[in-house]
Parts: C-alpha cells; structure tokens; sequence
C-alpha cells in the first residue's frame, strides 16, 4: 500500500483478462491538465500504449509547443495524428488534417474554436470551431484517428490535408523527403513520407480515408518549407467521418492496420472501446479519497499510460518507443512491472534492437528511433529492476553484452 497526497492506494493483483470492473474510472481524468505555459502535454485522443494520439495542433512557435497545443490558444491550426506528451523536446505532428468551410487566402490556417465548447475524456476529444460552424469530434484505436466533422450550420465541409506537418518548432528542420501521394480510389489517399526533427530518419506511411467520395480535390502551392503538396478535398453539408491510419512499415500496412481496427465499427463504437481500454488499466489499481484526490490520482496514471507507444503493426510483435527513460526510471518504469507488465519484457527487447543498430543502449528513444539525450544511462537500471522481478523471455546474454558495452566503452556523444 502506498500515499500520494492524501490517497490510499492498493495495487491490485495484476491478471490480464481478470480485473474487475470497478466503475468508470475514466470519469476522474482530467486531459487538459498540464496542457498550459510548460507542461508539454495533449488533449490528444488516445488509446493505452497507442502509437496514434490524435488531437488539436494550436500552435508550432516555440519551445512551449512541443506537444502542439496551446490550452489558452483561441485558434487551431489543425489536427494531427501523433503527439509527444510531458516531453521537453519537439516532434511528431504527423499527417494533419483541417476541417473548414468558406476558403482561407494564407497558410498556415488559423480557425478561431469556441474554448467554451471544448472538451476532452480518455480516448474523446471535441470542440467547435466557432467561425466555420463545424463540430469537431475525435477517437482513436491504437493505429487510428478517427474523425466526426459536423456541419452545424449546413455548409459544404472541406478538408486540407497536409501530409507534410510536423512539430519541429526550434528545431528548423522540415520534411525531407515524401512518397507521392496515391489517390486513385475516390474517397481514400494513400503515402508516407520520412520526416527529420529532433528524431531524424524517421518514416510514417499512411492510410487517409473518408467516408464517402469527395466532390474536388485540389493540390496547393507548397508553403515554404514542405516537401509535399497539401490539398484541399472538398465535400456536401453532410457529417462527414475520416479514418487516418500510421504505419513505420508501408503504405499497405497502413490500410492493413485501418481495416483491421475500424471495419464495421462507427465513431462511437471506438470511442466506447478506447474508454473501455482506459477503465481496464485503471482498475488494475484501486483509490480512496476525496473526488480532487481521485482526479489527481487517475489522471496521473492516464498520463502514465499514454505512453511508451507500440509502433509495430496490427498482429506483429510490440515494439515500444517513446522511451523517455532519463525521466521514466526511477517511477514509471517500476510502476508498469506492477501494474502494467504484459509491456515489460517487449520494451526490454525493444531496446535492444536499439543496441543491435546503434551499439549503445539508448538513453532516449522516439518515434522508433534512437535521441542521444540527456546523461546518464538509464536504460540499465530497468533491464536489471526486471531481470530481478523475475521477467524473462528475451536475450538474457545480449542484455548483459549491451549493459556492460554501453557503460564501459565510449560511444557518440559520451
């Protein structure tokens, strides 16, 4: 049993496929918390552990936008597909999208939102964009946003697509090289692109399809810096659903993975099952206090639970990054080996990929790859907290390699 300000807290006995129903906990979350000046997080929605987090982009101007948003910001510039949360760098922003109406003359494109509208809860995110009269509405799976654009006041809807955004604000380095977007099926669009920030060489396919066909589509002059065309997709007055779907493998991995999470399944279906998976992990714990302890609690360990995401594909192996662990080890980590530890043993081997392609083991990893951030080397202490727990199943003999090489050779930047 331990103490957080106050709260009583009993990890439960941790039996996948076992844990009671305890309510619904999601209730106690609050998303928004930390998403002001320098807290770095999103409003972004998310499954556990999920490579996509997709939400409201407000900004890209500075050091306070590494996660992309802004919880003061009267405008959004739009709404992308991944989001680093709680981080102190900038990244991901991949493949945004821009529900409007009317036109725009200059980019980027600001819509004012109405904040009074704005919403957010485990896996749901929603606001009015006040000006265009359009509601917008977000879930995801793992793999998945999942987009509901309303027009509240029955206008035609249109949609700019830019496959070539990203929160790189600092760091000055735009995409880089992209895939030619494939639309021969009307109403879907198919591509990826590699895209350098803080994480270089990082690739993103993607799988962007909408509900039904578009009426136009038509390709923009590239703003200043973009490596690919956005576009303008346009369609009726009527709601409108978009499913835009990741992958690192390929393009066809990437409807792969659209198909398998979202086939006969609507909006509010996903939204129920990401809630669902969210009140899962929470009840792997329990808490007594009072309703502003519980909301400290549980929003914490939604926080908690937003990442490390699984990058691999639907039906492959996990493949965890978003490692943070010059912050993460000493608590997180710990923590999961308790109340999380179906993740353990394929974030150790995911690490160790890393070792085999960098030679080190990594103190930071992101978006797959290896950051050389950061001192220390953290890494160490977590292979060793679950060796000694009892976790097995990956190489035992390479994690000591990597673990000894890593601390007693020198290697980039150490």
């Amino acid at each position: 049993m331990t103490y957080q300000r106050g709260v009583k807290v009993l990890v439960a006995a941790v039996v996948l496929g076992a844990v009671e129903a305890r309510g619904d906990l999601a209730q106690y979350v609050d998303v928004f918390t930390g998403t002001a000046a320098t807290g770095h997080t999103t409003p972004a929605a998310a499954c556990p552990f999920g490579m996509v987090q997709a939400g409201p982009d407000s900004g890209n101007y500075n050091w306070a936008y590494c996660s992309g948003y802004q919880f003061y910001d009267q405008t959004v510039v739009g709404y992308s597909q991944t989001h680093l949360s709680g981080t102190g760098c900038t990244d991901m922003g991949d493949v945004q999208i821009l529900p409007f109406t009317g036109s725009f003359s200059v980019r980027p494109v600001y819509r004012a939102v109405d904040k009074s509208r704005e919403r957010g809860e485990p896996g749901y995110y929603t606001t009015v964009q006040s000006l265009d009269g359009v509601k917008v509405e977000i879930t995801a799976t793992k793999h998945v946003g999942f987009y509901r654009f309303t027009s509240l006041e029955g206008r035609s809807l249109k949609v700019l697509f830019n496959p070539a955004s990203g929160c790189s604000a600092g760091f000055g380095h735009p995409a880089e090289r992209d895939v030619a977007c494939d639309v021969s099926v009307p109403g879907r669009i198919r591509g990826g692109y590699v895209r350098s920030a803080w994480v270089r060489d990082r690739p993103m396919f993607y799988a962007v399809e909408f509900s039904r066909p578009w009426t136009k589509l038509e390709k923009l002059p590239r703003a200043r810096g973009e490596a690919q065309d956005a576009s303008v997709v346009e369609f009726g007055p009527a709601t409108l659903e978009v499913r835009v779907a990741l992958s690192q493998t390929s393009v066809d991995a990437a409807v792969r993975n659209l198909e398998a999470e979202t086939a006969n399944r609507g909006f509010d279906r996903v939204r129920a099952d990401a809630r669902a998976a969210w009140n899962a992990l929470f009840a792997r714990s329990t808490a007594e206090g009072d309703e502003t302890q519980l909301k400290n609690w549980y929003t914490s360990l939604y926080h908690l639970y937003f990442q490390p995401n699984d990058f691999a594909d639907v039906g492959a192996e996990p493949r965890f990054t978003t490692l943070s662990l010059w912050d993460t080890f000493r608590a997180a980590q710990p923590w999961y080996t308790l109340a999380a530890p179906e993740i353990v043993v394929s974030e150790i081997k995911s690490m160790l990929e890393l070792y085999r392609k960098f030679g080190n083991l990594p103190r930071m990893s992101y978006g797959g790859g290896y950051v050389d951030c950061m001192i220390g080397e953290h890494s160490l202490p977590v292979i060793a907290d679950a060796y000694l727990k009892g976790f097995r199943g990956f190489d035992e003999r390479l994690a000591l390699e990597a673990m000894v090489k890593t601390v007693t050779e020198p290697h980039k930047g150490r």
